[in-house]
């Protein structure tokens, strides 16, 4: 790994707003931790304590992320095309991009905007993107129809696609998409970028058709924050055999599958569930499941001390999840999953051995999958012990993470040094 002198980390934020920034603070961190310098550029936002506290330089562009920005003619317009954040982070790369140095890329449409993949591209530095969602070949980047709530197969920004109204918002807001993708396209995104990281081999199936043929991708999982503790975790799993609710986390959105909750537990009134999240289908979901444990937002140690709590998580995403962080949290601290089989996240389950897997889309298929694990609380926490062992034999960790990113970056190096010669 002597290739490796320096890494620029590019992304939307500096705090956690979502997975793909997750990864991007945790890899920096744990990049810095290992006496690798990294320059932590970003659009928009205020700077993780974390990083505040480490060596990793933050750079900001300084411009409004698409929701925030105060005028809307502005933010339809810059979210197209940011002609300052181009300039900036022109002039950056230019002082900071030195022999030896990787940028890593991981997301671009809240604030970045095309512009900065035009700088990369243009500029033929030596770069990786992780392919933490879709955009780099869907307009709505999860090739999800959010009208019709169902997986979408039309070929990106074909007549078909252009025709058809799948955005969570508007037909409107459906065309704006369109023509960034457009752009986006233009930019250089995805033919003109070699380097890829994958982070599943789900997701590598969908998006691969969209490379070009000369595409590398690497395979580096992302990593998650969990104790450093077996000891720890092994008390959490005996505390969760005399567990009895059922847990859900993450956005209360439709292409989360959130409504299937709806339909599984409304018999109930969710008297077992305990959500943990915020989204567009919260107050539906409380004016139905009104004796559920909603408990909003919650931090890393917020969810975990959830988990904790919990016997059984339910993930059931209906779009092409590209990984599923949540169901290897449930695993370090032993809870089974039952896992929606249209999504990555089913590659982190055994299906009958560390959780269930049940129909995408199918509300009663997973009642059935739940019911029978709360039925048979012993069969529940085998499968949970032995999704926490499974976990821990090699636990995706931030520094496991590093160490598999810098063996990445230094064969880029590699085969850059090779392409030269």
């Amino acid at each position: 790994m002597n290739n490796v002198k320096k890494v620029i980390i590019l992304n939307d934020y500096a705090t956690v707003q979502g997975g793909a920034a997750q990864v991007a603070v945790l890899s920096a961190l744990a990049l810095s931790d290992k006496g690798i310098p990294v320059i932590y550029i970003y659009g928009t936002g205020d700077v993780d304590e974390r990083l505040k506290k480490s060596n990793v330089i933050c750079i900001s562009l300084e411009q409004h992320d698409l929701l925030n920005n105060p005028s809307k003619f502005n933010s339809a317009v810059t979210g197209l095309w940011n002609i300052s954040v181009a300039k900036k982070l022109r002039q950056l790369l230019t002082k900071h991009c030195t022999p030896g140095t990787i940028i890593h890329l991981h997301s671009w449409v809240k604030s970045l905007t095309p512009s900065a993949l035009s700088v990369l591209s243009r500029g033929k530095y030596p770069t990786v993107v992780t392919l933490h969602d879709y955009f780099s070949a869907c307009p709505n980047g999860a090739f999800y129809d959010y009208v019709s709530e169902s997986i979408c197969k039309k070929v990106p920004l074909s007549r078909k696609c252009l025709v058809k109204n799948c955005d969570s918002r508007s037909y409107l807001q459906k065309i704006w998409r369109s023509i960034r993708q457009y752009i986006t396209k233009k930019s250089g995104m995805p033919a003109n970028f070699k380097y890829f990281i994958k982070v599943s081999d789900f997701s590598e199936r969908i998006i691969s058709n969209f490379l070009h043929e000369s595409s590398i991708l690497f395979d580096v999982s992302n990593p998650i924050e969990v104790s450093s503790s077996k000891n720890y975790n092994k008390l959490v799993v005996d505390r969760i055999s005399v567990n009895s609710d059922v847990i859900y986390i993450g956005r209360l959105d439709k292409e989360k599958g959130v409504r299937l909750l709806l339909e599984a537990f409304r018999d109930t009134s969710g008297k077992s569930l305990r959500i943990v999240g915020t989204g567009a289908l919260e107050d539906e979901l409380k004016s139905e499941l009104h004796e559920a444990k909603f408990e909003g937002w919650q931090n890393r140690e917020g969810i975990l001390s959830a988990l904790s709590k919990s016997k059984v998580l339910v993930f059931t995403s209906m779009w092409y999840e590209t990984q599923g962080l949540t169901v290897l949290e449930a695993a370090s601290v032993g809870v089974p999953c039952v896992v929606s089989d249209a999504c990555a996240a089913r590659e982190s389950v055994e299906d009958g051995k560390t959780g269930l897997w049940f129909k995408s889309g199918d509300s009663n298929d997973l009642k059935q999958k739940v019911q029978y694990l709360m039925d048979n609380p012993l069969i529940a926490d085998d499968m949970g012990k032995s999704a926490y062992k499974k976990f821990w034999r090699s636990p995706p960790t931030s520094s496991a993470h590093a160490d598999k990113l810098l063996e990445t970056y230094d064969r880029i190096l590699d085969v850059i040094e090779e392409e030269r010669i």
